[in-house]
């Protein structure tokens, strides 16, 4: 997994459509999503503070936690 600026703070696992994705964010105050059996990167997403905290949800959205504020994405 390669893409991502900064210390690398939360992690999350999860199913989408089927596949295992991966993501990661950090101190760069971005979150990038990886497809785990091709190691290919299937999302990127800026924030305006570092990212703390990640979570899949079980319908695939990923859910972040950066500065005082949460996000929920849906990932396409």
């Amino acid at each position: 997994m390669t893409g991502l600026a900064g210390e690398v703070r939360a992690g999350a696992v999860g199913l989408v459509d089927g596949r295992v994705v991966v993501a990661a964010g950090g101190d760069g105050a971005t979150v990038g999503t990886w497809d785990a059996d091709t190691g290919e990167q299937t999302g990127a997403y800026a924030f305006p503070a570092g990212v703390r905290r990640l979570s899949m949800a079980p319908d695939g959205r990923l859910v972040v936690g950066f500065g005082s504020d949460i996000a929920v994405l849906d990932h396409a």
